[in-house]
């Protein structure tokens, strides 16, 4: 019953106290509350507030819920049997969607919805000119801006609801399944706030599309001086709106119109790949101002202003491996630390199908050139490798139910000031990646196969390899480029950071069981799952939805 509650609990916040009443009378409010924007300074905060409750609650915020919830349920995470860590993990492991569901992202979410409504609401109120004595500067880059970082933040909760408890986007489909509440506006009756429309997963769809379009038309493409400072880090400005509606085009199986946006990215000429990985994840207090080109939008948690311990998405601890408080040397060497409550692993599966791992769970050539198997993944041996005495936890895994070889993520955490490092949302790295799949498919392999290797050649060890990379097997032509390098590339790249699950949607692929056992108890149906997805998502509690539903 927890997110029926805090649904209800946001409506309320809204519109006062209405739990109690019993008639629509009591939204005739004689002194309606003033909205604490008096100029287009304090306007920012609507803006502030959204990002904050999309990206910064600690454990249940969408973003970290939504790819700790997708590396789980993918084929690319592996679960540490008998875990039990505040996450029902067997069961999210087991694919059991009729009883997995973490109820604390809908609060959130709705929250911010509502909160970005109302907002919209009353610039809409104010015939879009709220403050007409501000200058024509402020209008157009501050607030003509703010209005459209609502309408992307609205679209970027949307699209994680939907994700999660609709079915997957069918292009060929009807999509018009109803199993979350279709907000767009504050409630003024009872009825309205009890009793919400409830939208099919095509109108939700056509919504975030819209939303973004309107966005784009909105936010600028960088920060100028005289733009409000918070607009200078961890927003969304043109081109990461832009990122975000090309991964929609591409769920729909928009293919062209993703590429179109994919390719305004790629030619501004504002993007290219920083040298070390690394330092896209190890942006804090100290260095979040230092330039960065690959990032087109992070979640802010360098904030200097903001003390708390927590201050960052702390649910990429049940998946990675270092510990999210650690003594600020990142993590390797003499600072090892590890978070003994994380619960996955990077499957074998996964390992083996990108060539790192052999049979027997062991680094492979391939894995050894790539710099990234040691930069952003770390490789354990299993305790029963573990020599006679104590061996150091930084080659044997420390894990007390692990006696087997392990990879983890290990892109987060890895700071000078722990935990207050922005966390990448969208990386020139997956842009690259998008347009080299929808190149390839559409018939273009030699695009495919130069964004492709722009990628792969950051991360090759020419050191360890002896060539350069145009001179080894891994420079990529149109004769040897295939669709599964695209997608193994992927994995290396991208694993714990975006969505695997939506990809692999995207382009009709099987979702495959990994590295589940029969005794894991997977759900009937769900051991690998093919287009279009029948069942592969967790809707609200029937229970619950009688709260909302109308009747018919």
């Amino acid at each position: 019953m927890r997110n029926t509650y805090k649904i209800l609990l946001f409506l309320a916040i809204l519109i006062g106290s209405f739990v109690s009443c019993k008639n629509d009378k009591f939204f005739e409010l004689q002194r309606p509350p003033e909205f604490p924007w008096s100029n287009v300074k304090d306007f920012e905060m609507a803006a502030s507030s959204a990002y904050n409750t999309a990206l910064l609650n600690e454990w249940g915020s969408a973003f970290g819920n939504g790819l700790a919830m997708d590396f789980t349920l993918s084929d690319l995470g592996g679960y540490i049997k008998g875990t039990v860590e505040g996450w029902p993990a067997a069961e999210i492991n087991s694919r059991l969607f009729s009883t997995t569901r973490f109820n604390w992202e809908y609060g959130p979410c709705y929250t911010g919805i509502s909160s970005i409504n109302s907002a919209l609401e009353w610039y809409e109120s104010k015939n879009e000119n709220p403050f007409p004595e501000a200058s024509a500067f402020d209008k157009e880059k501050n607030l003509k801006r703010v209005v459209g970082e609502l309408h992307f933040i609205r679209a970027y909760l949307y699209y994680y609801l939907v994700r999660s408890s609709h079915p997957a986007y069918d292009p060929t489909g009807t999509n018009s399944d109803k199993f979350l509440p279709y907000i767009l506006k504050s409630p003024t009756t009872q009825g309205e706030a009890l009793q919400p429309e409830f939208g099919t997963t095509q109108q939700f769809y056509d919504l975030i599309v819209g939303d973004l379009k309107k966005a784009i038309e909105m936010v600028p493409a960088k920060y100028e001086v005289g733009m409000h400072p918070a607009f200078q880090h961890g927003r969304a400005n043109k081109y990461a709106i832009k990122g975000l509606l090309s991964r929609v085009y591409m769920q729909m199986g928009k293919y062209n119109d993703a590429e179109v946006q994919l390719n305004d990215i790629v030619n501004s000429g504002e993007f290219a790949l920083e040298p070390n990985i690394l330092d896209n994840f190890t942006r804090d207090l100290d260095s979040y101002t230092k330039p960065n080109k690959e990032i087109l939008w992070e979640a802010f948690y360098a904030d200097a202003s903001n003390n708390r311990a927590g201050f960052s998405s702390l649910r990429m601890s049940q998946f990675t491996r270092c510990f999210p408080w650690n003594d600020g040397g990142g993590g390797k060497g003499e600072h090892f630390n590890w978070c003994y409550w994380h619960q996955y692993f990077v499957s074998v599966y996964a390992c083996q199908r990108i060539g790192w791992w052999d049979k027997d769970s062991l680094l492979t050539n391939v894995a050894n050139r790539d710099k990234r198997s040691h930069e952003i993944f770390y490789n354990f041996l299993g305790r029963y490798r573990a020599p006679a005495g104590n061996a150091p936890d930084s080659i044997y895994d420390p894990h007390g139910k692990v006696n087997y070889n392990t990879m983890y993520v290990d892109k987060y955490y890895r700071e000078k000031n722990p935990p207050h490092a922005n966390m990448p949302l969208i990386r020139y790295a997956e842009i690259l990646l998008n347009r080299s799949i929808l190149r390839f498919r559409a018939g273009n392999k030699q695009g495919a196969a130069e964004d492709l290797n722009i990628v792969r050649k950051r991360s090759f060890d020419a050191k360890v390899a002896g060539v350069t990379y145009e001179s080894s097997s891994d420079f990529l032509t149109t004769s040897n480029i295939t669709e599964e390098i695209i997608h193994c590339e992927r994995i290396k790249e991208l694993t714990g950071e975006v969505e695997w699950i939506p990809y692999l949607q995207a382009l009709r692929l099987p979702i495959t069981k990994g590295d589940r056992t029969p005794d894991m108890n997977i759900q009937s149906g769900m051991e690998t799952v093919n287009a279009p997805y029948t069942g592969f998502f967790s809707k609200l509690d029937p229970l619950e939805l009688q709260f909302f539903r109308k009747t018919e």
